[in-house]
């Protein structure tokens, strides 16, 4: 039996399916993913609405959103240009506009949130003093003009 027809009646595997390919493409459609497993539209939105309690598209934001922050928190400085390619969009700016529309902050706001929380996270440790001037010169370059 092929893997896509077993799939379609496991909805954990053909979850996890799901979950692998939009950590490996956030924006990844619907209409792609489905071709891809092989299984219907229906059944794809009917398995994650069943195992995450949530529709595909607040699951795909999810992974867009963890997947900016983790690039962030990669390379602070890194470019929101070069983010936006990396992603997968053709153009920064639409980039930014579905950022903005996911978690309701920019890209670059992100970034410094993303650095302010690490800030604080190092300062609750003991004996990493030494750190916090790293970590407050990244925010300094990280933080929009």
């Amino acid at each position: 039996m092929p893997k896509a027809q077993i799939m379609s009646y496991d909805q954990r595997l053909l979850f996890n399916h799901v979950l692998t390919a939009l950590r490996r493409t956030p924006i990844c459609s619907l209409g792609v993913l489905s071709r891809e497993l092989g299984v219907s539209v229906r059944t794809i939105e009917a398995v994650v609405s069943h195992c995450a309690g949530k529709g595909f598209r607040d699951l795909r934001q999810e992974a867009l959103v963890a997947e900016v922050k983790a690039l962030l928190a990669e390379r602070p400085a890194r470019a929101i240009k070069e983010i936006s390619y990396a992603m997968g969009y053709n153009s920064p700016r639409s980039f930014a506009r579905a950022v903005k529309r996911v978690c309701g902050l920019t890209p670059e706001q992100l970034r410094y949130r993303a650095g302010h929380d690490l800030t604080e996270h190092l300062q609750a440790i003991p004996g990493t003093e030494e750190l916090h001037s790293t970590v407050e010169a990244v925010e300094d370059l990280a933080q929009p003009l």
